[in-house]
């Protein structure tokens, strides 16, 4: 269930957590691709955590504008 307009939830937070851990693995991959011999072990722990802040911030900014029925600002969506 979403929460009303300008209001986030517990649920709000776990999703958003879990948003963000997607983020870092979108991040990993991308790295992962970026190198010549496609090498998972070259990590850059500093891109992979902004990937995930930035997932964890646009999740809960989205939820934050939307009202309880999903609508951002109430009007679009």
């Amino acid at each position: 269930m979403n929460t009303d307009l300008f209001r986030l939830g517990k649920s709000d937070f776990v999703k958003g957590l879990v948003t963000a851990v997607f983020a870092a693995v979108v991040a990993v991959l991308y790295n992962a691709t970026q190198t010549p011999d496609f090498n998972v072990l070259t990590l850059d722990w500093g891109k992979i955590f902004n990937a995930a802040i930035y997932g964890l911030i646009g999740y809960l900014g989205k939820n934050f504008v939307s009202d309880s029925s999903g609508k951002v600002f109430g009007k679009l969506g």
